[in-house]
């Protein structure tokens, strides 16, 4: 055992070493965390604020009107994943493009419709 002490003791330092900078890493992320939180709500006025992003939906959105809710409709007709679309270009070429012939028929739609 006399002859062991300076690995054990060695073993013992490196534990301690790394604890101490998990620890220090946790408490450093806590209050950066906390630094954080506190930010937003100042931000808002002191309220806080719903972190999570929701798609406008065409179903579930009740509240947009007018040339937003056009925006909504017409972002969904875009990314439809299958048919059947209002217009004459195939199921193909709106999952996988050109794009720019369907963007543009229908601006020509919208200003033929005004």
């Amino acid at each position: 055992m006399k002859s062991n002490w300076f690995p054990i003791l060695l073993e013992i330092i490196i534990i301690w070493v790394i604890t101490a900078t998990l620890i220090d890493g946790y408490h450093e992320r806590q209050k950066k965390n906390k630094n954080f939180a506190e930010y937003v709500v100042n931000e808002n006025n002191n309220k806080t604020i719903d972190s999570t992003w929701v798609a406008p939906s065409l179903y579930l959105d009740t509240v947009t009107t007018g040339k937003k809710r056009q925006m909504v409709i017409y972002g969904q007709e875009l990314i439809a994943p299958f048919g059947p679309y209002a217009d004459n270009f195939t199921e193909e070429q709106h999952k996988y493009g050109p794009y720019q012939p369907i963007v543009s028929a229908k601006l020509k739609k919208e200003i033929s419709n005004k």
